[in-house]
């Protein structure tokens, strides 16, 4: 799988993306309804949107990056005027990659 964690640093902070080691914590995984590993979804306000499940093609990733980032934009501030908080007020999505330690996403 190409690195999505490189793809997300390329959008210079517009989006944060957390792992979470589908081994070691099945339930997330399991709450998700995950399929295959790696499973990617971002969280736009607060609510998931499920991008893609098993490998994709990097210029897959790089167009479901455009959408999602015109999806958090057309749905506007979050709570206390934003979408997401990382140190600093904008809007931003949450992509989660659920993937086993040491596999998927670096």
């Amino acid at each position: 799988m190409p690195s999505l964690r490189r793809l997300v640093d390329a959008k210079n902070g517009k989006f944060v993306l957390g792992v979470v080691d589908a081994e070691t914590y099945p339930q997330i995984a399991q709450a998700f309804q995950a399929q295959q590993i790696p499973m990617v979804v971002a969280l736009v306000k607060g609510q998931p949107v499920p991008l893609f499940q098993g490998p994709a093609a990097e210029e897959q990733i790089v167009q479901l990056l455009g959408q999602l980032e015109q999806l958090a934009v057309q749905r506007g501030p979050g709570r206390n005027g934003a979408a997401i908080e990382r140190n600093r007020w904008e809007h931003r999505a949450r992509v989660a990659a659920a993937a086993p330690e040491g596999r998927g996403c670096d």
